[in-house]
């Protein structure tokens, strides 16, 4: 990904180094291919989903319902609209002037995420707290994120040992100060594949997409 001035570009590609699962990293660049060519003010975000459903299904495997594309706001990487990955029945619409993520998630298992494990992804939830000592010092640098994601590593330039660094985040977590996303799982144990652009729609309604 990349943030200019606050304009977030969010994109993703898979590699497979066991040669083994092709088929998923296929099916995920076709999908994502074949929703991009179908961008335009109007359609809905469902019909985007069916034309990634359908894709995807024609390899053989399935998508992940519950990780959608999304929309992107100035140094926000989520926002509105969803863009699902399957027909969902939304009457969302396309407009003019908006920016969006597409991002199919394709899998041999149930088709379902969870989170597992302990955070390692982070971003400041609230910027109106104050604490002392190694706390503030992790607080301060994780506020000049400007509420992008960062991950502990990134903090460590602050000069605070790791070992307090961790403890200052599980704090801040516990204090609503900081979000922490754990890793996903696939609740059947399939392996997954995912392939993202990011879209603008400008104000004239043309359609402009990231190239990876």
């Amino acid at each position: 990904g990349v943030c200019y001035e606050g304009a977030i570009g969010d994109c993703a590609v898979t590699i497979d180094l066991s040669g083994q699962y092709g088929a998923h990293v296929q099916a995920a660049e076709a999908a994502l291919k074949a929703a991009t060519e179908h961008v335009k003010v109007g359609i809905t975000v469902s019909d985007l989903g069916e034309i990634i459903e359908k894709t995807i299904l024609s390899f053989g495997l399935k998508p992940v319902r519950n990780l959608t594309g999304h929309g992107l706001g100035k140094f926000k990487v989520h926002t509105s609209p969803h863009i699902p990955n399957y027909k969902d029945g939304s009457k969302h619409k396309l407009s003019p002037a908006m920016t969006f993520a597409i991002e199919p998630f394709v899998t041999n298992g149930k088709g379902l995420i969870y989170e597992s494990g302990k955070a390692h992804l982070f971003s400041v939830k609230s910027n109106k707290k104050k604490y002392e000592g190694f706390i503030q010092e992790i607080y301060k640098a994780a506020l000049r994120f400007e509420g992008l994601p960062f991950c502990t590593h990134d903090l460590l330039s602050t000069g605070v040992p790791s070992v307090l660094a961790y403890k200052a985040i599980d704090w801040l977590i516990k204090d609503g100060a900081v979000e922490g996303y754990a890793p996903l799982v696939e609740q059947g144990g399939g392996f997954v594949a995912q392939a993202e652009d990011s879209v603008l729609i400008d104000d004239r309604g043309q359609v402009l997409i990231t190239t990876r």
